[in-house]
């Protein structure tokens, strides 16, 4: 009998087990591997001679709903933080303006997103902020946005390939090779491209990645946003395996 009650005890615990694997935020419960639902929200207002069209991604029914959270504010802090400081530069501005008797034409700030992966636990979008103060036109910045949706973390360029691998001069001469198909589109070498950063913009797509460079970078206004698609092919075995697979 002692046996027999054992054994049932025994098989109690490992229901139990098997029901908490999903306990710990961790486990593989809780990973986040479908796609990811995302809508946009979009705000629009004309408030202090400030016109406000924005359009933000929002981030939904994912497990780890504190994460979503914490994710769907850092998309749109900046924009918040960003509309305030844009108000008191223009209330400054207009005190200049009367005292000096000239006109001002309405502030801008307005925004737009791609998303360029969506899958396997990555997320890989960015968000095009766009600022009008006056002068000929307004300035239009890119932010990138590489997230491991597993726990969160940031995907940095390095975190792409493989530790100690020399993938920013492959990136170089993948640039450089793109650039010498229309070399007059960019800045003459010395005031052009001259390698990227450690924190170079980039998303990621399905079997590579994507380089940005803001405006003004390495060419002129006119000719945008310069962005290179660089598939993985191009660097041997220097991608990091994991994340090749998942973006598959």
């Amino acid at each position: 009998m002692r046996k027999a009650g054992n054994i049932a005890v025994l098989a109690v615990l490992m229901v139990f087990a098997v029901t908490c694997l999903g306990c710990n935020g961790n486990s593989s419960a809780s990973l986040q591997e479908s796609p990811v639902t995302i809508s946009a929200e979009e705000i629009k207002d004309s408030k202090n001679n400030l016109e406000l069209t924005l359009k933000l991604p929002v981030i939904e029914d994912m497990k780890d709903e504190k994460l979503q959270q914490n994710l769907n504010d850092r998309f749109q802090a900046p924009f918040k933080q960003r509309q305030k400081e844009l108000v008191a530069e223009r209330a400054e501005m207009e005190k200049e303006a009367a005292q000096n008797q000239f006109e001002l034409n309405p502030f801008g700030l307005a925004s737009d997103y791609k998303v360029a992966y969506n899958n396997h636990g990555l997320l890989s979008l960015y968000i095009d902020q766009y600022e009008y103060t006056g002068g000929a036109h307004g300035m239009t910045y890119r932010t990138p946005y590489n997230i491991d949706l597993k726990d969160g973390p940031d995907i940095k360029l390095a975190d792409v390939f493989k530790p100690g691998s020399n993938y920013k001069e492959a990136i170089d001469k993948a640039i450089q090779a793109e650039i010498a198909k229309n070399p007059e589109g960019y800045f003459e070498p010395e005031m052009g491209f001259q390698g990227i950063e450690d924190d170079q913009p980039f998303t990621l797509q399905p079997g590579g990645i994507t380089i940005y460079f803001q405006l003004y970078d390495i060419a002129p206004y006119a000719f945008g946003i310069p962005e290179f698609d660089i598939p993985f092919t191009q660097f041997g075995d220097m991608v990091n395996p994991d994340l090749q697979k998942r973006l598959d």
